[in-house]
């Protein structure tokens, strides 16, 4: 996965939350990852499946007929992708966005945490997550598509010669990997009308559900599930390196809120700073 994507990340990325997803954050010195199939828009993953679908289309005109084989299994496939818990976890390159406080704080004010990227990335590996950029450009994200669907079919080709794919071929020796190489990739291809974000995600291998780090939060009508993230190690306890008090009509109270977080926090907080976004844009 990362030969396809940006790996040079800036020092510090961002995460957007309520006053109480920061009271969580800093008091249990752990983030939600969300399972993919529950982000808020259920389009975004289906984005990234239908130009795999395109990309199979594609791929399977120039293949031989038993690779056209496996290639339709794996086109229907995708229609049972909802079985793989792979976990998402969302930043921002960028720490005071008007987009990013509308979109995931509250009206009445919220917080950006910034997460120094090099002590996080290598917490997240720990626990089986890699930091990935997304791309907003759809071309990219079709040529990531088409070549990691040429592969597979090399891959068939190589192992099976002219043997056709049968169903049970492919459920038992073939989907679980591919699968899981399309979710591991899908999550980072977003719709370009979202670029302004300049969106990181940490994204898991598959989890199984008996893992005790899973819970679920309910939502307006939906009870989502979650992986407990841990933003902190034995070497680190320090990765949040400031906090941006949103847009709010009481920002300085608000601010002097998180100092009284910093006495019950698990983690260092980092300094304090005031968003530059006027609150009449909200």
């Amino acid at each position: 996965m990362s030969s396809y994507f940006e790996l040079c990340s800036p020092p510090a990325l961002w995460h957007y939350t309520s006053p109480s997803g920061l009271a969580g954050v800093v008091s249990t010195g752990e983030v939600w990852a969300t399972v993919i199939h529950y982000l808020n828009d259920e389009r975004e993953f289906q984005h990234a499946l239908d130009l795999f679908r395109k990309a199979i289309d594609s791929v399977a005109k120039e293949q031989s007929p038993s690779a056209q084989t496996a290639l339709s299994a794996a086109k229907d496939s995708l229609n049972q992708i909802s079985g793989v818990n792979v976990c998402v976890f969302s930043l921002s390159e960028y720490g005071d966005l008007l987009s990013q406080w509308r979109a995931y704080c509250p009206p009445d004010g919220g917080y950006s945490i910034a997460m120094r990227t090099a002590i996080l990335s290598g917490i997240l590996e720990k626990q089986g997550f890699r930091l990935v950029k997304c791309t907003y450009d759809e071309s990219f994200q079709f040529a990531i598509a088409k070549h990691m669907m040429e592969e597979f079919a090399i891959e068939y080709t190589q192992k099976y010669g002219q043997e056709d794919c049968t169903v049970e071929r492919f459920r038992a020796e073939l989907s679980g990997p591919l699968l899981y190489k399309i979710c591991s990739v899908a999550p980072c291809f977003k719709h370009p009308s979202f670029a302004e974000e300049r969106e990181w995600r940490a994204i898991s291998q598959p989890i199984s559900w008996e893992d005790s780090a899973f819970s679920t939060r309910i939502t307006s009508n939906c009870i989502v599930p979650h992986y407990r993230l841990k933003i902190h190690d034995e070497q680190h306890n320090d990765v949040i390196s400031q906090i941006i008090v949103g847009p709010s009509k009481n920002q300085k109270l608000a601010s002097r809120s998180v100092n009284f977080l910093s006495n019950q926090a698990k983690l260092r907080l980092g300094s304090v700073a005031l968003s530059h976004t006027p609150y009449r844009n909200l």
